[in-house]
């Protein structure tokens, strides 16, 4: 249908419209025009028309003129061509306000394109599989987010039962070790270095897997435990950190030597290192 001239605007358009005839027929000319326009991009849209949705503006200053101004009667958007198959959206009002209309050449592109039956029922169902296609791996990714999410918990949780199972084990080991010093004080120690506790508690396979959980536990002594001072100390000509019971209450100076032929002998009482 043929929209009427006055609903156009041309008896409005009074910069550049000297003759309303002229004005009108042009209007007429485009509504004709853009129902083939529509009729082609729904074409090529479906895939059964090879073409452009693109089309060049014509030469007609008049024409170029009308189809920027009546742009939203007829549902249009505008575009500069970089190359080929590069278009620039020329659409705002600052962009269309800077445009050269009468000498810069542009494209333009329906927005109202005419699908039929069949092509508008297989992009429905296209899109809706889209949709249910992207739904379904958000709500997959979702999932394994929270599967990793709720194991890295539960790995978390499991290592720091292990690390404070780990830090009696280590309590123990000092207070048995304690034990032994007050009741031979000649050849035993308050102290045991931390790698020798490491490898009296763990097994040779279970060191490289328990690495991680040692260390929390040895930093969760050193910050926590009050009954346990950390000191560097010479065992056998070697410098180790150990633990130190603090309920010892002799003095380096004056613990007796220890007698290194008996079999109970564990570590030879040095003095502290000095700080330099």
């Amino acid at each position: 249908a043929v929209v009427s001239t006055q609903s156009t605007g041309c008896t409005k358009i009074t910069s550049f419209i000297v003759n309303q005839t002229e004005c009108s027929d042009i209007w007429k000319t485009l509504k004709t025009q853009k129902i083939h326009w529509d009729l082609d991009a729904g074409q090529v849209m479906c895939g059964d028309k090879e073409g452009s949705l693109y089309h060049e503006a014509p030469r007609h200053d008049m024409t170029r003129r009308l189809l920027l101004e009546w742009r939203d009667d007829l549902n249009l958007t505008f575009f500069l061509r970089r190359d080929a198959d590069n278009y620039i959206h020329l659409n705002t009002q600052t962009e269309l306000k800077d445009f050269d209309v009468l000498r810069e050449p542009f494209f333009f592109s329906t927005t109202t394109p005419l699908l039929s039956w069949g092509c508008w029922a297989s992009r429905l169902i296209s899109n809706f599989a889209n949709t249910i296609l992207s739904t379904g791996v958000v709500l997959l990714m979702a999932q394994i987010a929270h599967k990793v999410y709720h194991w890295r918990r539960t790995k978390e949780k499991q290592e720091t039962g292990q690390m404070y199972e780990l830090i009696d084990q280590i309590i123990e080991e000092l207070q048995r070790n304690y034990s032994k010093y007050l009741t031979d004080p000649k050849n035993h120690v308050p102290y045991v270095p931390i790698p020798h506790a490491r490898d009296r508690l763990l097994l040779p396979c279970e060191r490289s897997s328990m690495k991680h959980i040692w260390e929390r536990a040895v930093q969760f002594i050193a910050q926590h435990e009050s009954r346990v001072r950390v000191e560097m100390r010479r065992v056998q000509s070697e410098d180790f950190p150990v633990w130190y019971w603090v309920e010892a209450t002799k003095s380096p100076s004056t613990m007796p030597q220890p007698d290194s032929t008996s079999p109970d002998f564990l570590y030879p009482v040095i003095e502290p290192l000095k700080e330099t």
